[in-house]
């Protein structure tokens, strides 16, 4: 399935779209479509507009992966936190870093001297299996 962008660049012959930012100024009033292609066909015909090259199918491959692997980098973050969040509540204070918490939630869950409560501990297995899911789909999509 080609892009939307690709299809039309193909139907009328261009390789670039103008850049959204450039074409702004040029619309006069309230957003709609008769408008912002008014502001289209003035900024085309400036001199020193500048154009934004269409993506071809690799390189928007290449982007979808780049904006999953950040999407779920800042799940693991949040999970890190909130797993230390958490066991700071119980007096169990980890320093900061995702390997940190991994490497000692296993101890930490292991250990029946601590305060955590059965249904805590489910939790934070649940948790610490999430984290290791996350690692392995992270490291997949590569860096």
């Amino acid at each position: 399935m080609l892009s939307w962008s690709h299809a039309w660049s193909v139907y009328w012959a261009r390789d670039t779209d103008d850049g959204p930012q450039f074409v702004t100024p040029y619309r006069k009033s309230d957003k709609n479509d008769h408008n912002d292609a008014e502001a289209i066909c003035e900024a085309a015909g400036r001199p020193n507009m500048r154009f934004v090259p269409t993506k071809d199918e690799e390189q928007q491959a290449t982007l979808t992966v780049h904006r999953a692997r950040a999407l779920l980098v800042g799940e693991r973050v949040a999970l890190v936190n909130q797993v230390r969040g958490f066991l700071t509540e119980y007096g169990i204070v980890l320093p900061q870093g995702r390997l940190q918490v991994r490497s000692r939630l296993p101890d930490i869950l292991e250990d029946s001297e601590n305060s955590l409560p059965n249904l805590a501990r489910e939790v934070f297995a649940d948790q610490y299996r999430r984290l290791c899911d996350l690692d392995r789909v992270i490291d997949g999509y590569g860096s």
